[in-house]
Protein backbone atom coordinates (compact mmCIF):
# COMPACT_ATOMS: atom_id res chain seq x y z
CA UNK A 1 0.00 0.00 0.00
CA UNK A 2 2.75 2.50 1.01
CA UNK A 3 4.54 1.49 -1.99
CA UNK A 4 1.81 2.99 -4.23
CA UNK A 5 2.15 6.76 -2.89
CA UNK A 6 4.49 8.91 -4.46
CA UNK A 7 7.87 9.82 -3.30
CA UNK A 8 6.53 13.55 -2.36
CA UNK A 9 3.22 11.92 -0.62
CA UNK A 10 5.89 9.69 1.33
CA UNK A 11 7.85 12.79 2.14
CA UNK A 12 4.85 14.12 3.68
CA UNK A 13 3.55 11.25 5.66
CA UNK A 14 7.13 11.11 6.97
CA UNK A 15 6.85 14.74 7.87
CA UNK A 16 3.18 14.16 9.57
CA UNK A 17 4.57 11.53 11.63
CA UNK A 18 7.59 13.74 12.58
CA UNK A 19 5.61 16.87 13.60
CA UNK A 20 2.95 14.63 15.26
CA UNK A 21 5.48 12.75 17.90
CA UNK A 22 7.43 16.28 18.25
CA UNK A 23 3.64 18.07 19.07
CA UNK A 24 3.26 14.83 21.53
CA UNK A 25 6.61 15.62 23.10
CA UNK A 26 6.17 19.28 23.51
CA UNK A 27 2.90 18.81 25.61
CA UNK A 28 4.05 16.34 27.56
CA UNK A 29 7.15 18.49 28.38
CA UNK A 30 4.73 21.35 28.99
CA UNK A 31 2.28 19.59 31.30
CA UNK A 32 5.44 18.11 33.14
CA UNK A 33 6.99 21.49 33.86
CA UNK A 34 3.38 22.80 34.72
CA UNK A 35 3.13 20.37 37.55
CA UNK A 36 6.60 21.39 38.56
CA UNK A 37 6.02 24.81 38.57
CA UNK A 38 2.92 24.17 40.91
CA UNK A 39 4.83 22.14 43.05
CA UNK A 40 8.02 24.60 43.18
CA UNK A 41 4.94 27.27 44.02
CA UNK A 42 3.54 25.17 46.96
CA UNK A 43 6.97 24.74 48.45
CA UNK A 44 7.49 28.81 48.00
CA UNK A 45 4.28 29.62 49.21
CA UNK A 46 3.98 26.93 52.23
CA UNK A 47 7.19 24.52 53.05
CA UNK A 48 10.21 27.30 52.97
CA UNK A 49 8.33 29.94 55.35
CA UNK A 50 6.68 26.60 57.37
CA UNK A 51 10.37 25.73 58.23
CA UNK A 52 11.33 29.16 58.49
CA UNK A 53 8.73 30.19 60.96
CA UNK A 54 9.27 26.51 63.02
CA UNK A 55 13.26 28.07 63.31
CA UNK A 56 12.38 30.90 64.89
CA UNK A 57 10.02 29.66 67.46
CA UNK A 58 12.51 27.19 68.21
CA UNK A 59 14.65 30.02 68.83
CA UNK A 60 12.11 32.33 70.27
CA UNK A 61 11.23 29.80 72.72
CA UNK A 62 14.52 29.06 73.63
CA UNK A 63 15.26 32.20 74.53
CA UNK A 64 12.20 32.87 76.27
CA UNK A 65 13.22 30.07 78.53
CA UNK A 66 16.94 31.63 78.98
CA UNK A 67 14.74 34.87 80.33
CA UNK A 68 13.01 32.39 83.00
CA UNK A 69 15.99 30.93 84.28
CA UNK A 70 17.67 34.63 84.09
CA UNK A 71 14.49 35.73 86.44
CA UNK A 72 15.19 32.87 88.70
CA UNK A 73 18.41 32.97 89.13
CA UNK A 74 18.35 36.80 89.97
CA UNK A 75 15.37 36.95 91.49
CA UNK A 76 14.28 39.85 89.23
CA UNK A 77 10.41 40.09 88.52
CA UNK A 78 10.85 42.77 85.90
CA UNK A 79 12.63 39.87 83.56
CA UNK A 80 9.07 38.38 83.76
CA UNK A 81 7.55 41.18 81.29
CA UNK A 82 9.89 39.63 78.56
CA UNK A 83 9.20 36.13 79.45
CA UNK A 84 5.50 36.82 78.80
CA UNK A 85 6.26 38.67 75.59
CA UNK A 86 8.61 35.96 74.02
CA UNK A 87 6.40 33.59 75.09
CA UNK A 88 3.54 35.21 73.30
CA UNK A 89 6.01 35.15 70.26
CA UNK A 90 6.29 31.57 70.23
CA UNK A 91 2.19 31.40 70.38
CA UNK A 92 2.13 33.76 67.34
CA UNK A 93 4.62 31.56 65.32
CA UNK A 94 2.69 28.34 66.23
CA UNK A 95 -1.03 29.68 65.24
CA UNK A 96 0.83 30.88 62.09
CA UNK A 97 1.96 27.22 61.29
CA UNK A 98 -1.13 25.96 62.13
CA UNK A 99 -2.99 27.97 59.32
CA UNK A 100 -0.92 26.55 56.82
CA UNK A 101 -1.21 22.73 58.65
CA UNK A 102 -2.86 21.59 55.88
CA UNK A 103 -0.81 22.23 52.95
CA UNK A 104 2.51 21.55 54.92
CA UNK A 105 0.91 18.11 55.62
CA UNK A 106 1.47 18.34 59.58
CA UNK A 107 0.16 16.53 62.40
CA UNK A 108 -2.31 18.20 63.63
CA UNK A 109 -1.96 16.45 67.29
CA UNK A 110 1.90 17.77 67.56
CA UNK A 111 0.90 21.03 66.57
CA UNK A 112 -1.91 20.87 69.34
CA UNK A 113 0.58 19.51 71.64
CA UNK A 114 2.94 22.27 71.04
CA UNK A 115 0.73 25.30 71.49
CA UNK A 116 -0.94 23.50 74.79
CA UNK A 117 2.34 22.91 76.37
CA UNK A 118 3.92 26.46 75.10
CA UNK A 119 0.53 27.81 76.76
CA UNK A 120 1.56 25.96 79.66
CA UNK A 121 4.85 26.88 80.21
CA UNK A 122 3.45 31.00 79.81
CA UNK A 123 0.81 29.84 82.47
CA UNK A 124 3.39 28.30 84.96
CA UNK A 125 6.43 31.18 84.61
CA UNK A 126 5.20 33.60 86.62
CA UNK A 127 3.49 31.45 89.65
CA UNK A 128 6.48 29.26 89.65
CA UNK A 129 9.43 32.46 90.05
CA UNK A 130 6.56 33.89 92.94
CA UNK A 131 6.62 30.45 94.93
CA UNK A 132 10.31 30.39 94.68
CA UNK A 133 10.53 33.35 96.03
CA UNK A 134 8.20 32.70 98.42
CA UNK A 135 9.53 29.82 99.80
CA UNK A 136 12.50 28.67 98.04
CA UNK A 137 14.26 26.79 95.97
CA UNK A 138 14.50 24.23 98.89
CA UNK A 139 11.05 23.55 99.02
CA UNK A 140 9.40 20.27 98.39
CA UNK A 141 6.33 21.68 96.50
CA UNK A 142 8.52 24.31 94.87
CA UNK A 143 10.90 21.32 93.84
CA UNK A 144 7.64 19.31 92.09
CA UNK A 145 6.54 22.96 90.61
CA UNK A 146 9.97 23.08 88.95
CA UNK A 147 10.86 19.30 87.96
CA UNK A 148 7.52 19.26 86.12
CA UNK A 149 7.77 23.19 84.13
CA UNK A 150 11.58 21.21 83.10
CA UNK A 151 9.56 18.77 81.90
CA UNK A 152 7.15 20.93 80.16
CA UNK A 153 10.00 22.58 78.61
CA UNK A 154 11.46 19.38 77.47
CA UNK A 155 8.03 18.57 75.99
CA UNK A 156 8.03 22.13 74.00
CA UNK A 157 11.61 21.47 72.71
CA UNK A 158 11.22 18.01 71.45
CA UNK A 159 7.58 18.70 70.14
CA UNK A 160 9.11 21.71 68.11
CA UNK A 161 11.42 20.36 66.85
CA UNK A 162 9.69 17.55 65.38
CA UNK A 163 7.98 19.61 63.79
CA UNK A 164 10.30 21.61 62.04
CA UNK A 165 11.94 17.97 61.21
CA UNK A 166 8.06 17.34 59.75
CA UNK A 167 7.93 20.39 57.88
CA UNK A 168 11.54 20.19 55.94
CA UNK A 169 10.92 16.65 55.78
CA UNK A 170 7.88 17.55 53.23
CA UNK A 171 10.42 20.27 52.06
CA UNK A 172 12.91 17.59 51.15
CA UNK A 173 10.14 15.41 49.93
CA UNK A 174 9.04 18.18 47.28
CA UNK A 175 12.14 18.94 45.72
CA UNK A 176 12.80 15.36 45.42
CA UNK A 177 9.40 15.06 43.51
CA UNK A 178 10.39 18.38 41.07
CA UNK A 179 13.87 16.77 40.32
Amino acid sequence: MFKSFSLGSKIAVAIAIFALGYSISVTLSTMGDLRQSSQLGLLTRESVPGALTMQEARFVFGTTVSKHQDALMTGDSELLDGVTKSNAQVLELLASVQQHQTQLELDAAKSQVALAAVKRFGDEATPLFTAIAEKGIADTDVQQQLTAFNENIALVQKTLLALEKDIEGRLIAGLDEIS
